[in-house]
């Protein structure tokens, strides 16, 4: 069998299930009602406990992929298959350094936009984001939360959601909090234990689509939780969109502290300025003792700050649930 003659057979294969939903009527104008789908449908590879789907996805809208990828799956579970989903663009992005202030654009109806970033995974940076989004909403703002961690979101199981996202025509309608926090996630948009696996290209655009195809409305600050490193996933944020301040989040430990500081040389290459320094699980406070206890070291964060000439810091104590409240003389710009 022709390699052309495998593919048509395997497209037949996905029709088939697709029309036993009887769903065509549904897809998304720009998948042709079905007809434009094994024209996408790149390649099917059998990884024995489970099929890999890679799908071009050149020139789909982010609603069209959420949709899309929940369309297969529920076809898959129909009938009893596991599928991974791969999409694939055939479009680059070129990224070169330049200055953010300058070549960046506002989002309609958002006042200011604040990164929160570590440079290293594991030091709970999303509570932290978390938490200051909970703080600033407390203080009476209105508030947006953006888990920018496509490939390893975490947001949507943190917060305690009122009513969920949904898709609106090409647009992302965010999830609301119980306490009124706009909220999107790849958590809200992705079936349990799917993992997203995109390349460079796909996480830049979809990071400028959270941005812009996100309908946010009027929000005094968005707070975007950024995944970890200093890659291309930052660099195209930073370069999509004007930011105006960063959190850095560390831990006493010494490569929380290297990391952070590589994030803090980026910052400072895109000309934006560090808020902060939040030093997350400082120290553990015995209720017995009522004795600050320093579970993993001397507190970093008043030196990090002093090294790298940020103003202020903070301590935030090991809490094994829970999120902090920061004060409003804190989070003021």
């Amino acid at each position: 069998m022709t390699q052309s003659e495998q593919l048509s057979k395997q497209n037949k294969i996905v029709e088939k299930y697709l029309q036993q939903l009887g769903e065509f009527k549904d897809l998304p104008p720009n998948l042709h009602q079905g007809d434009d789908f094994p024209k996408r449908l790149l390649n099917i590879q059998d990884q024995k406990e489970q099929f890999l789907l890679t799908i071009d996805s050149t020139d789909l809208e982010l609603a069209d992929r959420v949709f899309l990828e929940k369309y297969l799956l529920k076809a898959a579970d129909q009938q009893k298959e596991k599928w991974m989903i791969y999409f694939k663009s055939s479009t680059t992005q070129s990224t070169t350094t330049t200055n953010n202030l300058a070549s960046s654009k506002r989002i309609d109806g958002i006042k200011k936009i604040v990164l929160v970033a570590s440079g290293k995974g594991g030091v709970g940076k999303t509570t932290m984001a978390a938490s200051i989004a909970k703080s600033l909403r407390s203080d009476g703002e209105s508030v947006g939360l953006l888990d920018a961690d496509i490939q390893g979101p975490s947001l949507g199981h943190m917060m305690e959601i009122k009513t969920p996202a949904t898709v609106s025509g090409k647009s992302l309608i965010p999830a609301l909090t119980s306490d009124g926090i706009k909220t999107v996630s790849f958590t809200y948009l992705t079936e349990k234990g799917q993992p997203i696996i995109w390349r460079g290209p796909m996480l830049n655009k979809a990071i400028g689509q959270l941005l812009f195809e996100v309908e946010w409305g009027k929000l005094d600050t968005l707070i975007v939780d950024l995944p970890p490193g200093t890659g291309d996933t930052q660099m195209s944020l930073l370069e999509s969109v004007q930011i105006d301040g960063a959190y850095i989040i560390i831990t006493p430990h010494q490569l929380a502290i290297e990391d952070a500081s590589r994030a803090v040389a980026m910052f400072k290459q895109y000309s934006i300025p560090i808020l902060a320094v939040i030093e997350n699980m400082s120290y553990f406070m015995c209720g017995d003792c009522d004795t600050k206890h320093r579970i993993f070291g001397e507190t970093k964060a008043q030196s990090f700050a002093e090294s790298h000439q940020i103003k202020k810091s903070a301590q935030v104590p090991f809490k094994g649930q829970g999120f902090h409240r920061f004060e409003g003389a804190f989070l003021q710009q």
